[in-house]
């Protein structure tokens, strides 16, 4: 092999040059398309040798100097390109595919046609074929439906010898089924017996009367005393005795210039209430206030029992309490109820 670069003769497949080092290039080796196969003559192979592409130009290398002291050309780069080899198909192929395909499918039609006809055709010469010892009489009577049935015309077309006769139309025998009529079954109603409960009525209510103001024990009033203390109301003072009587006390006033006024709208506010002027009573009674004024007492009674004062208070204010009428209790103490 000759270097390009130096053209120096070296080894038969060296792939550097021994003299400059320089790539040697291969020869090219043309691809040879394989040859059609003989069995097929309905393919044909056409092989198109494409002219190979301009070589690449190779990069530029600084050769080095060679033995002889001289400077080698600059090294190339052959690139061998195959040739291109297209197939075509033979029209010739494609016809002979799309006979064989309508012959097969034409097949598979006349063979169903005679599965048909082999089904259709077994069965009725099947049972028109009979001997003689076998045949039995038999007298049935034949429906109106039937009558119409067989009346009716049935159109065979007749074909040619060797084909497939195919019948226009099979007639199916209609089965007529008996309605049966189921008869109604009425089913009894048992009335329950409504049982009424007994209404219970209740006895009448009782309603307790109202409680009412015990009654007030009175006594002649004192003759000459009477009318001391009095205020000049439309209700005069009173004087009770200190013996031993409950009076249930309702207010009081201890203001001197208020006496009348206040005195006044105590009575209208509770009726059947009276007043009195403590100091002037008994001594079980507080008879002054701290300052010295005298003390005006509105009260119910007076009461024989202290039970009975103490049911008047719920006539009176919430703070209405009960004292006893003598000369020996505290006037701090009160009556308990």
């Amino acid at each position: 092999m000759r270097c390009a670069a130096c053209a120096t003769d070296n080894v038969e497949g060296a792939a550097f040059c021994g003299n400059c080092g320089a790539v040697m290039a291969a020869p090219a080796r043309p691809i040879v398309p394989p040859p059609p196969a003989a069995a097929d003559p309905l393919w044909a192979a056409t092989v198109l040798a494409a002219p190979p592409p301009p070589a690449p130009t190779p990069p530029s290398i600084s050769p080095r100097p060679g033995a002889g002291g001289h400077q080698p050309a600059e090294y190339a780069l052959t690139v061998a390109v195959p040739a291109t080899v297209m197939v075509t198909p033979d029209p010739r192929r494609e016809r002979k595919s799309a006979r064989l395909l309508w012959i097969g499918s034409a097949a598979i039609a006349v063979l169903a046609f005679a599965i048909v006809a082999f089904v259709v055709f077994g069965d009725s010469s099947d049972d028109s074929t009979a001997t003689p010892g076998d045949s039995t009489t038999e007298s049935t009577t034949e429906s109106p439906v039937d009558s119409a049935r067989s009346a009716a015309p049935t159109t065979t077309l007749t074909a040619a010898p060797g084909a497939i006769t195919v019948p226009t139309a099979v007639t199916t025998p209609a089965t007529i089924v008996p309605a049966t009529i189921v008869p109604a079954t009425i089913v009894p109603v048992t009335i329950a017996p409504v049982t009424i409960a007994p209404v219970t009525i209740a006895p009448p209510v009782t309603v307790a009367p109202l409680a009412t103001m015990p009654p007030v024990t009175t006594q002649p009033p004192p003759t000459t005393a009477a009318l001391e203390g009095d205020l000049g109301l439309t209700q005069p003072i009173t004087r009770p005795g200190c013996d031993n009587r409950y009076i249930t006390l309702i207010g009081g006033v201890v203001t001197a210039d208020a006496y009348a006024t206040q005195v006044q709208a105590t009575l209208d506010q509770y009726p059947g209430s009276n007043y009195l002027r403590a100091e002037l009573v008994c001594s079980s009674l507080r008879a002054r206030a701290a300052d010295g004024t005298p003390i005006y007492i509105i009260y119910f009674g007076p009461f024989s029992t202290a039970s009975e004062a103490c049911t008047a208070r719920a006539f009176g204010p919430a703070d209405a309490y009960v004292k006893i009428l003598d000369n020996v209790a505290d006037p701090a103490t009160r009556t308990k109820c």
